[in-house]
């Protein structure tokens, strides 16, 4: 790749990154207390992961530690959302 298009790149991946940033903030609608209260957790939970898996690979020397990872913290969030969420039962199956 060569500089001018990695260049591109980054400037399009920045502006799309601050596009999204002021969408958000100026056409949503604040979080109400339990959206932020799953996110609190969702945020934790990523945490706990993040430090486990660094500190799993930096004692193994295996630095793909979170790959292994990838197939299921993601059906995590998604319990703890739903789960926090007082959906249905069935809801919670189906996810």
């Amino acid at each position: 790749m060569n500089i001018i298009t990695m260049k591109k790149t980054i400037l399009s991946l920045l502006s799309t990154a601050l596009l999204v940033l002021v969408a958000t903030l100026f056409l949503d609608s604040s979080m109400s207390e339990r959206q932020l209260e799953i996110l609190q957790v969702v945020g934790i939970v990523y945490l706990i992961t993040a430090i486990l898996s660094f500190l799993t690979s930096e004692i193994s020397k295996n630095y793909s530690q979170l790959d292994k990872l990838w197939s299921i913290v993601p059906l995590v969030y998604i319990w703890i959302i739903t789960g926090m969420s007082d959906w249905e039962p069935h809801t919670l199956l189906l996810k």
